[in-house]
C-alpha cells in the first residue's frame, strides 16, 4: 500500500522475517527493509521508523558503516577498533533520532516506539543473532535518554518525568534479559551474564 511518509527517490521498501528490527542500505537504489512485523504496525509507527531510516538514507550512513566495518576488519588484532565502531554506530543512532525530532515528531511518542520495537526484536526467538546486530540493545536506555531529554522548552513537566522512569525501566529489563553485544568500555552493565539460548 501507500507508505505514510515521502523517501528519497528510487528507495524500495521490502520486508522478512529473517530479521528482527528495519535495515537500511545501499546509496543509488536504497533498500529499506522491515522485519515481518510490520504487517502489523500502526501507520503511526510506520512512519516513525521510516522517518528514522530516511534520516540514515540522507546522510549516507550505509557507506559510513562500510568504512567503519572495513577498517575494524583490517584492525581486527586492535581492541580499540571494536570499541571505536560501536561508539559511532551509537553516535550515528543518535544523530538519526535528533534529525526526526527536530522534524517536529513528539519525543514521548517516538520513544514509546523504540522501546516497542526494541521489545518485539527481543521477543523473536527464531532470528539469530547476527541479523539482530543492527540494533546495540544496550544503547537503548542512551537513546531513550537523549530522546526525552530534547524538549523544546527546556522544561519536563512531572507526568513526562514519570514516562521517562518508566520507559527507563522497561528498558532496563529489557536489556537485562539479553547480552549478545558489548557497550561502551568492558561488558554492558546492563546485560544478564547468560547469552540466550535456541529456547530464546
Amino acid at each position: 500500500g501507500a507508505l505514510p511518509i515521502a523517501l528519497p527517490a528510487r528507495t524500495r521498501v521490502l520486508r522478512s522475517p529473517e530479521i528482527a528490527v528495519p535495515l537500511t542500505w545501499g546509496l543509488r537504489r536504497p533498500v529499506i527493509l522491515l522485519p515481518a512485523l510490520a504487517d502489523g504496525w500502526s501507520a503511526e509507527r510506520l512512519a516513525v521508523v521510516l522517518r528514522h531510516e530516511r534520516e540514515h538514507i540522507r546522510r549516507a550512513d550505509w557507506l559510513v558503516q562500510l568504512g567503519l566495518r572495513l577498517a575494524a576488519a583490517i584492525h581486527w588484532f586492535n581492541p580499540f577498533a571494536g570499541w571505536a565502531l560501536g561508539r559511532i554506530q551509537s553516535d550515528l543512532e543518535l544523530s538519526c533520532d535528533d534529525r526526526v525530532l527536530r522534524g517536529g515528531l513528539d519525543p514521548d511518542l517516538y520513544a514509546r516506539h523504540l522501546v516497542a520495537i526494541a521489545r518485539e526484536a527481543r521477543a523473536r526467538r527464531d532470528v539469530p543473532g547476527p541479523a539482530m546486530a543492527a540494533i546495540r540493545l544496550c544503547d537503548l536506555e542512551d537513546r531513550v535518554r537523549a530522546i526525552l531529554g530534547r524538549r523544546p522548552d527546556g522544561r519536563a513537566s512531572l507526568a513526562r518525568a514519570v514516562l521517562a522512569a518508566c520507559l527507563l525501566l522497561g528498558a532496563s529489563t529489557l536489556l537485562g534479559a539479553v547480552n549478545p553485544w558489548t557497550c561502551g568500555q568492558g561488558s554492558c552493565p546492563y546485560a544478564g551474564k547468560n547469552t540466550p539460548t535456541e529456547s530464546n
